[in-house]
């Protein structure tokens, strides 16, 4: 068994808990070590894939952490997510993006026959895994977004707990939506990141303008990051609608081509919607102007968040 962390995603974690599972011959490997990471807010880089790979043969990747919240929920109701398991080709994709963060870790290359076995088709659902990095030229997972949003036909569906986009991300969606293609937005109504949370609310009238829907969810805090398109295309991985998920972080994101996948999925968000409050645009324009300006003023810090 190996196990790869991200230690400032792991800042709270004893070490302890990782010398007992090395005590236990489970190979574990830090991710970019920090030091003095609990004086350290947040900071680039970060290893925020979540992927777990079983004999090279069943996978699962999602949003869902290794965390305490997902048993025990947060003060105010539920911490919710989703994740999803994918087997045979699919589940060797999230492999190979595993073996690279391992031999980038620790520079030991797996490429023994046991890693990836011979697996046959387990159904004809086509799909692909994205990763994202800060490195090389392109922004895959966002452009892959962009390319989703700005083809969509009817209709797009998302949810993201933080929403920091960047420029061009909101050109597409208000385009998508002032095109005709009707847009539902998840947003958490209460949130784990305070900072990150006021930078969200100050974008949130670009979206209101163009008609796009957005909903506050209410039953706790949503970790999903989900988006559904036409009810044809699924995105469900790691990476948030922020600036850094799509620049700064190393994500994973599952692009399913798939109708029924879709419907699934719209399903859930659906659900969510029915957990969350509908936004009015004249409303929210008369929330105080001092809550105005500490949206604005976190908004400014957007990049490092």
């Amino acid at each position: 068994m190996r196990v790869v962390y991200d230690d400032i995603g792991c800042n709270e974690t004893k070490n302890s808990f990782f010398k007992g599972m090395i005590k236990e011959d489970i190979a574990v490997a830090n991710f970019t070590p920090i030091k003095f990471a609990k004086l350290i807010w947040r900071i680039n880089y970060r290893n925020h894939k979540k992927i777990v790979v079983i004999d090279g043969k069943v996978g699962y990747t999602g949003g869902m952490n290794v965390k305490d919240e997902y048993v025990k929920g947060v003060s105010w109701g539920v911490w919710k997510d989703t994740h999803v398991r994918v087997e045979g080709p699919g589940a060797q994709a999230l492999q190979a993006a595993f073996v690279i963060d391992w031999y980038y870790t620790k520079h030991e290359l797996l490429q023994d026959t046991r890693y990836f076995p011979t697996v046959s088709f387990s159904g004809n659902v086509p799909l692909q895994f994205l990763t994202a990095e800060p490195l090389g030229n392109f922004s895959h997972i966002m452009m892959g977004m962009m390319e989703g949003i700005t083809r969509a036909k009817r209709s797009v569906y998302i949810e993201t707990p933080y929403f920091v986009p960047t420029d061009s991300i909101i050109t597409a969606l208000q385009t998508s939506a002032l095109s005709g293609v009707e847009i539902h937005f998840v947003l958490p109504g209460r949130s784990d990141n305070a900072k990150v949370h006021y930078a969200t609310k100050s974008y949130i009238q670009q979206l209101l303008c163009a008609g796009i829907h957005v909903y506050r969810y209410q039953a706790g805090f949503i970790h999903s990051k989900l988006m559904v398109i036409d009810d044809e295309l699924t995105i469900v991985g790691s990476s948030n609608m922020d600036i850094r998920s799509f620049e700064l972080n190393f994500e994973g994101s599952l692009f399913i081509y798939d109708q029924e996948t879709a419907c699934k999925a719209k399903e859930i968000i659906l659900k969510d919607i029915n957990d969350s409050k509908l936004m009015n645009e004249k409303e929210w324009e008369k929330r105080p102007k001092r809550k105005k300006f500490v949206e604005a003023f976190f908004r400014l810090f957007s990049p490092f968040m």
